[in-house]
């Protein structure tokens, strides 16, 4: 019976390094455009949400 190695290779690593650029992005930029925009930013983030609605129609 083989055994199971316990270890992590560089594809698995760099699937990690990419699952943390990912979730800062999510997470860490609508923060900042919040702080930044303040009172209008409601209205951005639903414009922006909006607009990628539209360009998931027209590019597919």
């Amino acid at each position: 019976m083989t055994s199971l190695t316990r270890g992590i290779g560089f594809a698995a690593a760099s699937f990690l390094v990419l699952d943390g650029l990912i979730g800062a992005g999510i997470f860490a930029l609508p923060t900042r455009m919040a702080e930044t925009l303040e009172p209008a930013s409601p209205g951005y983030f639903c414009c922006f949400g909006f607009l990628s609605c539209m360009h998931r129609k027209t590019a597919a």
